[in-house]
């Protein structure tokens, strides 16, 4: 098993105050079939349909659950003290023939493959992007010839800043993750690589002379079902107005296709997080402020739900 060496880094929700008012009666709610991940208070919690949630860790020090394809049913990655980890999750069992992937207490939240075995990842030490292979004994890494950029605290931005998540395509086509190419013009950036051609795309760029006017980050993205859309969370300030300020966490998408369609907002300040729902359809968990408090909440047709306190949701068919 290859071994990193890492600086300690959190990845958590930072509470914005926004207010809004939800009822679980607004919507219809989750199915029997949906399964879903999430993180409260350092430990990751488990839902299956209309169930009340399930801790399946203790002690602390747990983030970024994400749950493998199909292909790989209870297939679970998931961050504990910043090093990344595989295991099996059932529901009278919990997690089962866990695999410690990477020491060293700084990977970021992995994206597995759509073939279910494999999965990417940034070390936030050299922010490099790295694919596992779980289905090898010991299993095998390998990095992409891509630049990467590393990513300490930052005052005045939320937590989500430090992030290296990234998110590989349901079609195998795509990974985006922070930095890249981008990097040699912009000041911060997230891309797309083409992993057939070898091709980089710019998600969103910020400063620098191949960024925008604006200062910020974007991070967190994650891929509609049908690999045609990418979102993200960010935040960012208005140069021509307060450059001192930034905006609420906010959600960003676009369309990938030939090329990158134009980057617009979708839901509201104070939402992150997004994870779209693997079966398609215009159903999104993401994670809403309501006061100082992170909500994991379901949005179907832009009505909203909220589901439980918590953050870093992740969903899939059970």
């Amino acid at each position: 098993m290859r071994r990193f060496r890492h600086a300690a880094a959190v990845f958590a929700v930072a509470a914005a105050a926004v207010l809004f008012t939800m009822s679980p009666a607004q919507a219809a709610g989750l199915r029997s079939t949906d399964l879903i991940a999430f993180v409260r208070a350092g430990n990751l919690f488990v839902a299956t349909g209309t169930a009340a949630p399930v801790q399946i860790t203790t002690g602390g020090g747990y983030e970024w659950p994400r749950w493998a394809a199909a292909n790989n049913p209870g297939g679970i990655a998931y961050i504990h003290n910043g090093d990344l980890f595989v295991a099996h999750y059932s529901a009278g069992s919990g997690l089962t023939g866990t695999v410690q992937i990477t020491s060293g207490a700084d990977a970021g939240a992995a994206s597995w493959a759509p073939d279910g075995h494999r999965l990417a990842f940034v070390d936030n030490n050299i922010g490099l992007l790295e694919i596992a292979d779980i289905s090898t004994t010991p299993v095998t890494i390998t990095t992409l010839p891509t630049g990467g950029q590393t990513f300490g605290p930052r005052p005045g931005l939320s937590a989500l800043f430090q992030s290296v998540a990234v998110a590989w395509s349901p079609n195998g086509t795509w990974i985006a993750f922070r930095g890249g190419e981008c990097e040699g013009q912009a000041d911060d950036c997230l891309s797309i690589r083409n992993l057939t051609t070898g091709d980089e795309a710019t998600l969103k760029a910020f400063g620098g002379s191949g960024g925008g006017e604006d200062d910020g980050f974007a991070s967190v993205p994650a891929w509609s079902a049908d690999s045609t859309k990418v979102y993200w969370s960010q935040q960012a300030n208005d140069p021509f107005v307060d450059p001192n300020k930034f905006s609420a966490l906010q959600i960003w998408h676009s369309t990938v296709g030939d090329r990158v369609g134009p980057a617009t907002q979708w839901g509201r300040d104070g939402d992150s997080e997004i994870a779209p729902f693997p079966g398609g359809g215009a159903r999104y968990l993401l994670t809403a402020t309501v006061g100082n408090k992170a909500w994991v909440a379901e949005s179907e047709n832009s009505v909203r739900t909220l589901l439980y306190q918590g953050y870093q949701p992740t969903w899939t068919q059970g």
